[in-house]
């Protein structure tokens, strides 16, 4: 999701994010929340989600793989949850995929809540604490196969350097910047050992 910080008239800093449904000057794609397509009663949701991924989406696979990559980066900047309204199914030039609805953001620091291993997934609380955990929620609960799993850590591993050095630039203020800066480090480490 495009988003940013801006200055505001009185001096101040306003967070802004575009739901990805907006797009150009006056158009808007057709999407779907979570909500609206798992049902309220909160059965098996992994058997009703990858059902509802089947039939929705273009590529269910790649979504699959969308939706992992979405968990275990939430997980590493201390996002606390991801709830069924905080995923929708986008239609773009005949493609339907996976889109968050908001934005992604760290809620862990603000809350001061204690170190957890663990991120809220559509309702259940989903055990992050390593390698092996991550293997079992993306392979039994995603079904995702483990050497696409592996590439997703890879694929954020690779990225890891960049990552601190944006936010090293940010406009975070340093004390939450150090805060933030630990508990990636921390959570970073429960996947890679150096």
């Amino acid at each position: 999701v495009v988003h940013g910080l801006a200055y505001h008239q009185n001096g101040s800093m306003v967070f802004w994010y575009k739901r990805p449904q907006f797009y150009g000057r006056h158009k808007l794609l057709v999407i779907k929340t979570f909500s609206e397509l798992l049902p309220a009663d909160n059965g098996d949701i992994f058997k009703n989600l990858s059902n509802k991924l089947a039939h929705n989406c273009t590529f269910p696979a790649l979504e699959k793989l969308k939706l992992l990559r979405l968990t275990i980066f939430s997980f590493l900047i201390g996002k606390e949850s991801i709830s069924v309204d905080d995923l929708t199914l986008i239609e773009k030039k005949g493609i339907t995929g996976i889109a968050p609805h908001y934005h992604l953001v760290n809620s862990h620091i603000y809350q001061n809540a204690n170190e957890t291993n663990s991120i809220t997934f559509l309702g259940k609380e989903i055990n992050l604490a390593n390698v092996e955990t991550a293997l079992t929620f993306s392979t039994e609960l995603l079904g995702v196969n483990p050497k696409a799993f592996k590439q997703v850590l890879m694929e954020l591993n690779t990225i890891y350097l960049k990552w601190l050095k944006i936010i090293e630039i940010s406009f975070i203020k340093n004390p939450i910047k150090k805060e933030y800066l630990k508990l990636l480090r921390y959570r970073r480490k429960l996947f890679f050992k150096f």
